[in-house]
């Protein structure tokens, strides 16, 4: 029995492999598809593209050679101790209005000063400074590339207008004060002259005086500088690396623009001299009343004036305005590291940053203006006599002394933009 089932097991496996040849012989055979073929983006070609972005001033040093303060303060020096003198020391008596003057002799004459040396502060301008801005730019590029592998060699021009240049501003102020002052006796032996013309009465000539001049003033100065250029260009070759639609380039080649530094300023300066005393006190004639007395007398300085007066003020003011130019073409170099992604098969989006140097431009600015003295006196004493309450005024023409101001033109510029490939 078993046999016999083991038997029809083995034909029904036989006919089942039979039927299953033939039946997979009737199906259709399936062909593997082809491989996928992978398109990578070449950037050769031309292209063209626009830009904006911003701008950024180096730290290129401004130079400035020269003290316009070289024309205030009436000589007071520094950081010094004050004027030499502000005073006049008596040297003698002065025997006006009499005969056999000073018949005893020389004058006797003894000086007290008082003197205040005084002080000068000042913030000139900087011998160096920096002033670094920012400006907005818009431009436009064109070029070509050229790909080997992932390696892409290119060169390629482009022009950056800028936005205006607010320019640098320097200031230099400084003040001033110092008194001076003395007190001085002096004593001499005059004579009235009599009817026949001699010596009838000798009489001492007895004169003091306490005199004090404050001198005080200040100055404020300032330099416009511009020199930021209003356009650069450059002309560059570039060498990159290319992942497929993204580009990584650096660059360098020369840049170009107009080298124009303008200077302006002004300074304005403030001197006054108070002069106060009183001076010519004698000793009335008592051996004749009635008749002129002797005088000798004590003298002063306010400002730059010798006078004989009780009081004196004097004000002198200086006003120079300067300017200057320098123009012409700079060139130097460019360089710079930037980025771009094709959006399509013929437009990208690009990125870059780029630093420019252009060297030193520098130019010698000039000062013209005027200088006033106004002095006003009063309480006239003694000799020279003056009118109470004149005023004198005179205006010279002044010419500032030159201020030499350089600067290096550099800038850091960071744009992004749209290049059409063609």
């Amino acid at each position: 029995m078993m046999r016999i089932f083991k038997g029809a097991f083995l034909a029904t496996a036989a006919v089942v492999g039979v039927a299953s040849t033939a039946l997979a012989a009737d199906l259709p055979y399936k062909v593997a598809p082809p491989p996928v073929l992978v398109t990578v983006y070449n950037w050769s070609g031309f292209y063209g593209g626009v830009y904006g972005g911003s701008s950024f001033t180096g730290n290129g040093a401004i130079g400035i050679t020269g003290d316009p303060t070289s024309v205030a303060y009436n000589g007071l020096a520094l950081n010094g101790t004050g004027q030499v003198s502000n005073t006049i020391i008596p040297g003698g008596v002065n025997c006006a209005l009499l005969v056999n003057c000073n018949i005893g002799g020389p004058a006797a004459t003894s000086i007290t000063p008082n003197a205040n040396p005084g002080y000068r502060m000042d913030s000139l301008f900087p011998a160096s400074t920096t002033s670094p801005q920012m400006r907005g730019l818009f431009g436009a590029e064109l070029g070509a590339r050229a790909q080997f592998d992932h390696f892409v060699l290119g060169i390629g021009a482009d022009f950056t207008w800028f936005t205006k240049d607010k320019g640098t501003n320097v200031t230099a102020l400084g003040s001033f004060y110092n008194s001076n002052g003395f007190t001085a006796n002096s004593q001499a032996v005059g004579c009235i002259v009599g009817a026949l013309g001699t010596c009838n009465t000798a009489q001492f000539l007895n004169t003091s005086g306490s005199v004090i001049t404050v001198n005080s003033g200040g100055y404020a100065a300032n330099l416009a500088i511009q020199s930021n250029p209003d356009w650069v260009g450059t002309v560059r070759g570039s060498v990159g690396y290319a992942f497929d639609r993204l580009l990584l380039t650096a660059s360098g080649g020369l840049a170009y623009a107009p080298g124009s530094l303008k200077v302006s300023g002004t300074y304005n300066d403030r001197f006054t001299s108070a002069c106060s005393g009183v001076t010519n006190v004698y000793t009335a004639n008592a051996n004749s009343p009635g008749t002129q007395p002797g005088q000798s007398f004590v003298g002063y300085q306010c400002g730059a004036a010798a006078v004989n007066l009780s009081s004196v003020s004097q004000l002198t003011t200086t006003s120079i305005n300067y300017s200057g130019s320098h123009g012409g073409m700079l060139m130097g170099f460019a360089g710079g590291f930037g980025t771009a992604y094709a959006l399509t098969d013929h437009i990208s989006l690009t990125f870059e940053s780029m630093y420019y140097n252009l060297g030193t431009v520098s130019t010698t600015v000039t000062g013209a203006g005027t200088q006033t003295t106004t002095t006003v006196a009063s309480g006239t004493v003694g000799l020279p006599v003056a009118s109470p309450g004149s005023v004198v005024t005179t205006t010279a023409a002044l010419a500032g002394p030159p201020i030499l101001v350089s600067r290096v033109i550099d800038g850091y510029v960071f744009r992004g933009g749209v290049q059409l490939r063609f």
